[in-house]
């Protein structure tokens, strides 16, 4: 009996043991992908950090240096950190696009169920990048070119002798221009040329009109009888006081 109640005991002692090592293990687990997350944002802030300062130090260089006769050795540290600049700026833009271009749809499941299925969403859209099927209105293009090969003849290998009597067709662009010329009707050019011409007559003469009809409101002026006196002072004299009532024609 005693030895029974102490293998009972010690067996309960396992079965305690266990969760509490399972347990454990997922603390150190969770912990680990904490400190993972927490250096990958540590690690993005200090890049901001680091080209904000390093765009400023070039700022500053410029503003200090300006029109001073630098070294050798001057020139190409400066121009090396351009270079750092541009390359750090075009990573963040690559990521941007990137992010742009990918989309995951939630699933609602644990990370560690969807594991593999953001896998294959990665190797997709990788390797749809790597093929070059990317850019700006690729699921169109994509749709257009299914719906074209859809709609083509294909034979297959036991047909090959019927590919070669096909009837073969160029384009009929240039068929169609000429086409669309012998339905112009004859004398049409003719008719807007002197269409426009009216337009340009009557312009010319509206401007004419008025033209004239400011030569008439200028010579109801009271100082319009003193023109040729006036202008005669003016060429004479280099300062010239003139005095008359507002309205007078002065200027």
């Amino acid at each position: 009996k005693r030895l029974r109640e102490r293998d009972d005991e010690q067996t309960k002692k396992k079965f305690k043991a266990k969760p509490v090592s399972h347990e454990s293990d997922r603390s150190k687990l969770s912990v680990e992908e904490l400190r993972k997350r927490s250096r990958h944002v540590y690690l993005k802030s200090r890049k901001e950090k680091k080209i904000d300062e390093l765009e400023q130090e070039l700022a500053d260089e410029d503003y200090l240096f300006r029109g001073v006769k630098l070294t050798e050795r001057e020139e190409e540290d400066i121009k090396l950190k351009r270079i750092a600049l541009k390359l750090a700026r075009e990573h963040d833009r690559a990521q941007q696009m990137e992010n742009v271009d990918r989309y995951h749809m939630p699933t609602g499941k644990s990370d560690e169920t969807s594991k593999n299925d953001r896998y294959r969403e990665d190797n997709r859209y990788s390797d749809a990048k790597a093929n070059g099927q990317s850019g700006q209105n690729f699921e169109q293009r994509k749709w257009e070119d299914e719906v074209i090969h859809t709609a083509l003849p294909h034979f297959g290998s036991l047909d090959k002798d019927a590919i070669s009597k096909q009837p073969k067709y160029d384009y009929i662009l240039d068929e169609e221009i000429q086409f669309v010329q012998q339905l112009t009707i004859p004398g049409i050019n003719e008719f807007l040329q002197q269409k426009e011409k009216s337009k340009l007559q009557e312009h010319d003469d509206e401007n004419k009109r008025k033209y004239r009809t400011l030569l008439e409101s200028r010579k109801t002026l009271p100082i319009y009888k003193f023109r040729e006196d006036l202008m005669s002072a003016i060429r004479d004299h280099q300062v010239l006081i003139i005095e008359g009532e507002t309205g007078s024609g002065k200027t």
